[in-house]
């Protein structure tokens, strides 16, 4: 975000300019995710006391 932050406050010309916008790089968000989502769902079903292979979703 160019924009809107404590270096540039949030003005007309920086909306008009669309500089008040978030960005991110999906690529690096995607791989980021894919990385952390296993350790998080292990973490939780440690939490629960569960195991992956005693664990039956059902979805219904």
């Amino acid at each position: 975000m160019e924009g809107g932050g404590f270096k540039r406050p949030l003005s007309q010309i920086i909306i008009d300019e669309g500089l008040h916008y978030i960005e991110m790089e999906g690529n690096l968000v995607f791989k980021f995710a894919v990385k952390i989502l296993g350790r998080a769902v292990n973490q939780a079903l440690s939490l629960a006391g569960l195991t992956w292979g005693a664990t039956v979703i059902e979805w219904s």
